[in-house]
């Protein structure tokens, strides 16, 4: 398989609007130039699973040369995770192909008041190729013909999906996993888990470097990759404080199993 993050930076992006780099020491490192956080999955007979649909997708899909998705997983109803949906239909009006979208009932509650036309028969280009389906937490579930497990963490007011695919697992805005999730998250060559805060601990429902090295000393993956990363955080400084086995996302990064 082969992982594409898309984007690794949290709400805002770096740089954030006007310029303002935050906390980032180091402009000129391209890592720290950071799109919404988005991850792309591709199976080794050829499907392309989606996750997070952010503000950014546009750019994301053309700066990665991305040709084809067959399913997107939505992990939560903010809107840095589903900005981009209003280039739903004229995505898969392009693609001539249905694409599903695969979230909690939480989740796609939100999508509904938020871009309540997509649910109405207006008839537009690509509306007829575009589905819905819920799912529960905690359950394998079929996407596009591909096997996932889904799961879930508590993100603030909010439950956070996170998806696995055999040895692969991602979670992103969460700051606290129960017991049942933890399970499904185990046995794992790579998991790309959001460290949006660094070193900073803030009450944001979102993670910082030690929780997110106690929830990797629990499950023991292979290889933790960070992503979600706020423009608090500068590349390099994080990665200086890591194990060997742990590293800092960065867009474009590329990811085979």
């Amino acid at each position: 398989m082969k992982i594409t993050i898309l984007g690794s930076g949290s709400a805002y992006g770096a740089p954030m609007v006007f310029n303002n780099w935050g906390g980032i020491k180091n402009k000129e490192n391209p890592k720290n130039q950071r799109t919404r956080a988005s991850v792309l999955l591709e199976t080794n007979d050829g499907k392309s699973i989606l996750f997070d649909m952010g503000p950014d997708f546009r750019q994301q899909m053309n700066v990665n040369n991305v040709q084809v998705i067959d399913a997107i997983c939505i992990t939560h109803g903010h809107y840095d995770h589903i900005g981009g949906i209003g280039d739903l239909w004229r995505a898969a009006s392009l693609l001539k192909k249905v694409i599903t979208v695969y979230c909690s009932k939480e989740t796609l509650g939100i999508i509904q008041s938020c871009f309540p036309y997509m649910f109405e028969d207006l008839r537009e280009a690509g509306s007829n190729y575009v589905f819905w389906k819920t799912i529960k937490h905690n359950q394998k579930f079929i996407s596009a013909g591909v096997s996932l497990t889904s799961f879930y963490a508590e993100h603030g007011r909010l439950k956070s999906t996170g998806y696995r695919y055999k040895n692969f697992a991602y979670l992103t805005d969460w700051h606290e996993v129960g017991d049942k999730s933890k399970s499904l998250m185990k046995g794992l060559d790579v998991l790309l888990l959001e460290c949006n805060n660094g070193t900073l601990k803030l009450p944001n429902g979102h993670a910082d470097i030690q929780v997110c090295m106690d929830l990797i000393k629990e499950l023991k993956p292979k290889r933790t990759i960070l992503t979600h990363i706020s423009a608090r955080v500068d590349h390099d400084e994080l990665t200086s404080l890591l194990p060997e086995n742990v590293e800092v996302a960065y867009d474009g990064m590329v990811v085979e199993l």
